[in-house]
């Protein structure tokens, strides 16, 4: 498992899944990297609308779901 943080990621507010990262932005941008938007990281008004927060246990992922995840080696 990694040592970097997971990150909440919300557009426009609202939550679109999750991400690690070595900071915020790092993990903005992995996520519009793996949402295959990657030609859009240099536009401001594009990236504007990611925010995120440190996942949360029980609120943006569930225990049991990275346990399954690490079992059957589909880290994310």
């Amino acid at each position: 498992m990694s040592n970097k943080p997971l990150y909440a990621i919300y557009k426009n507010g609202n939550y679109m899944g999750n991400e690690r990262g070595i900071s915020a932005s790092d993990a903005i941008n992995r996520y519009v990297v793996a949402s295959l938007f990657e030609e859009f990281l240099n536009d401001e008004r594009f990236m504007s609308r990611y925010s995120t927060k440190l996942a949360i246990k029980g609120v943006h992922y569930d225990e049991a779901v990275c346990i399954e995840k690490k079992v059957s080696g589909n880290e994310w």
